[in-house]
């Protein structure tokens, strides 16, 4: 896995912070987001990038 350059790693931050946001309000279908479906809401690189 190759290390994120760090404009990409700001943009995935800032998305998965609105969308996790939008989970905990409750303003979603589901309660949950599991990382996959983060990942693929994002676009993002894949699970292995979040810790």
């Amino acid at each position: 896995m190759m290390p994120l350059k760090p404009e990409t790693l700001k943009k995935y931050v800032q998305l998965a912070r609105s969308i996790l946001i939008e989970v905990a309000k409750g303003r979603r279908r589901d309660k949950v987001i599991t990382y996959k479906e983060l990942m693929d809401e994002m676009g993002g690189p894949g699970r292995g990038y979040i810790a």
